[in-house]
């Protein structure tokens, strides 16, 4: 039950469903996969009191099921596979640790991009990668097939800084609005003679405004060289650039949504062009930047020079 809801509203739920949009599901085994263990999943939600919902206890009474599943040759999805990312650059080398949450959950992988079946090369432990390449694996338990995994390793050279480590830059971005409608971000084109402001970092227009673009243009300082992530949350679009290449695509419509980009860089101040453009409705940009060896954070006026 949504905590926000009050007396009243709660007195007026009957109860919970869950639905199956079949147009897109192609035959009775993809719908028991959809459908399984999904099922108990909803069941948890509506018939367990608020106080004594706990995620891993479900996970730990789910083993039966799935048991069950098997024993009825029910197709099901399996606990998914940990460990792999879709996408990753390194620059020497990158080391992979798949992890299956159940004992008996069997690791199969490749290397050339084809599909894992039962007999492909068993996973025993950490795998280094010292090369570009697709890396698919799928798990299997009690003659059940998980999906596919799919991670995209590259191999890339730092990009050389334009300017050095030590140039004295000044905070924060350059911002210039233009206010027409783009049917994508990477549209967005600065007319001749636009003035512009100085942003701490990319942000949308405040207050809410339909139908614009924005620019953001500067230096992003990388501190040392080393494989740099950059994520960005926008509503509608936005596209993020290092340089002449494309980062971050998070460009169409779409609510708000997070889409992430990594890229090798050598320290120092790199070029940066960020585009975003809002249509109607909500409207949202954020962007979060992970530096080598350390988490994930918000941009800060700092990271950024023009």
């Amino acid at each position: 039950m949504p905590a926000a809801f009050d007396a009243d509203q709660r007195a007026r739920v009957r109860g919970v469903q869950g639905n199956f949009w079949t147009e897109y599901i192609a035959n009775a085994a993809r719908l028991q996969f959809m459908g399984f263990p999904r099922a108990l999943a909803l069941a948890e939600r509506g018939w367990s009191a608020e106080d004594v919902k706990d995620f891993s206890h479900f996970q730990a009474r789910l083993t039966p099921h799935l048991d069950r599943y098997a024993r009825m040759k029910w197709n099901h999805h399996l606990p998914a596979l940990q460990g792999l990312t879709e996408r990753a650059v390194f620059i020497d080398a990158a080391t992979v640790d798949l992890k299956a949450p159940l004992p008996d959950q069997a690791i199969t992988y490749t290397l050339d991009g084809s599909l894992p079946t039962a007999s492909s090369p068993r996973w025993n432990g950490p795998l280094t990668i010292d090369r570009s390449l697709t890396l698919r694996a799928r798990t299997f338990r009690k003659g059940i097939a998980s999906e596919v995994y799919e991670g995209r390793f590259t191999r890339e050279a730092p990009l050389k800084a334009a300017l050095a480590p030590d140039v004295r830059l000044s905070p924060g971005l350059k911002r210039t609005k233009v206010s027409q409608r783009f049917e994508l971000a990477k549209d967005v084109v600065i007319p001749a003679g636009s003035p512009s402001t100085v942003a701490s970092v990319p942000a949308p227009e405040s207050p809410r405004a339909d139908n614009y673009g924005l620019v953001f243009e500067g230096h992003f300082y990388a501190p040392v060289t080393g494989v740099y992530a950059f994520t960005t949350h926008s509503d509608d679009g936005d596209v993020f650039f290092i340089g002449d290449r494309r980062v971050v695509d998070n460009d169409g419509s779409h609510g708000e949504k997070p889409a992430t980009g990594q890229i090798a860089l050598q320290a120092g101040w790199h070029p940066l062009r960020h585009l975003y453009r809002q249509l109607g409705g909500g409207q949202a940009l954020r962007l979060d930047i992970q530096r080598p060896g350390e988490a994930s954070r918000p941009a800060r006026a700092e990271d950024f020079g023009h």
